[in-house]
C-alpha cells in the first residue's frame, strides 16, 4: 500500500455521550478507544478499529470524519497506528506514551498541544473539524502558510 492510499472506512457508533461527561483529566480517559471526529462527536469504534494503537510516528491518519489513509508506504504485517493527538480535542485528555518511536514525545496530549511541525507533517490527515480548530487555535493563515489547503475556515 502506498503513501496516501485509502485504507478503510472506520466503522462504529457515532456518539455525543463523551462530551457530556468530560470535565476532568480522569473523566477524559473514560472512553479510551473512542475516536474523535469533531468537537462534539466521537466514534465508538467497531473491530478492528477498537484497538487502534498510538504512535508518535504514525502509519495512518484520519481524513474527513471516518476515512483512514496511509501516511507512508505500508507492507503486509505493518501495524496500523495513528497519533492520538490528531483524534482527540478535549483539553483535559493526555496519556503517557510508550510507543517506542525515535520521535516519541513522552506525553501525548489533545490536538491543541500538537507541535506545528507534526500538524504540517500529517496535514490534511485529520478529521475536518479538527483541522479547522487547529488552524484557528494557532492563528494560522493561508497567506503565511501556503501548504494549508482552503477548507472554508477563513470566512
Amino acid at each position: 500500500m502506498s503513501r496516501r492510499d485509502f485504507i478503510s472506512y472506520i466503522r462504529g457508533h457515532l456518539s455525543t455521550l463523551k462530551k457530556q461527561k468530560i470535565h476532568t483529566p480522569e473523566a477524559a480517559l473514560m472512553y479510551p478507544n473512542w475516536i474523535g471526529v469533531s468537537m462534539s462527536y466521537w466514534i465508538d469504534p467497531a473491530m478492528p478499529f477498537r484497538y487502534l494503537n498510538h504512535s508518535c510516528d504514525p502509519s495512518c491518519g484520519v481524513k474527513g470524519k471516518r476515512r483512514l489513509y496511509a501516511l507512508r508506504d505500508l507492507k503486509a504485517g505493518d501495524e496500523i497506528t495513528v497519533d492520538y493527538s490528531t483524534i482527540e480535542a478535549n483539553p483535559h485528555w493526555q496519556i503517557k506514551c510508550s510507543c517506542g518511536s525515535k520521535k516519541c514525545r513522552g506525553i501525548v496530549r489533545a490536538l491543541k498541544y500538537l507541535p506545528l511541525s507534526n500538524f504540517k507533517k500529517y496535514y490534511p490527515f485529520f478529521p475536518t473539524a479538527f483541522r479547522k480548530f487547529y488552524i484557528r487555535y494557532k492563528h494560522l493563515s493561508i497567506k503565511g502558510n501556503p501548504w494549508i489547503k482552503k477548507i472554508k475556515v477563513f470566512s
